[in-house]
């Protein structure tokens, strides 16, 4: 995460911008997180916090995944997602379980 804050030029005042940048990409699934990792200093030793690493989607699930997603129906896939949130909180509104998928 700081790599990506440094490359793209985000200072610590635009930290409410940056969060939302990466929640939006994640949201539409271009990254998700697949790890943790600490900063290395130059002479490549590790130091500091962690701090949570990104992956593109494609990277994390592989291609076939997207490949299966793209044969099914968006009314199929939005049962099955109702579904699934249904079958973990039975007591979930469907008109916010519609908002989640369909923002």
């Amino acid at each position: 995460m700081h790599d990506i804050k440094r490359i793209a030029g985000f200072s610590r005042e635009d930290n409410s911008r940056f969060d939302a940048a990466l929640t939006e990409l994640q949201m539409k699934m271009y990254l998700t997180m697949c790890g943790r990792q600490q900063k290395m200093s130059t002479m490549g030793i590790e130091y500091g916090w962690y701090s949570t690493v990104f992956c593109t989607t494609e990277t994390f699930w592989g291609t076939e995944v997207f490949d299966e997603a793209a044969g099914i129906d968006a009314n199929d896939a939005a049962e099955a997602i109702t579904g699934r949130i249904l079958s973990l909180n039975p007591s979930a509104q469907k008109d916010r379980i519609a908002k989640f998928i369909n923002p």
